[in-house]
């Protein structure tokens, strides 16, 4: 299983949840709002071209390793 975010796309403290430690944390509204302000460029979301590419690129170095 291969899975990632984007930067700034689940920031700590997210209603989704978020590991630290490895622990699952709960939602955190504050330590989410203090973490979107320290970005330093806006979140990354991925164009459907992009997505496209990666799922592509994932798959072929999955094929190549059997």
């Amino acid at each position: 299983m291969i899975t990632f975010t984007t930067y700034g796309t689940w920031l700590q403290g997210d209603e989704r949840g978020y590991v630290k430690d490895a622990i699952i944390r709960p939602e955190n509204e504050r330590l989410k709002q203090a973490n979107r302000q320290s970005q330093v460029q806006n979140a990354v979301r991925l164009s459907e071209a992009q997505q496209k590419a990666v799922r592509e690129a994932i798959l072929r170095e999955a094929a190549s390793r059997g």
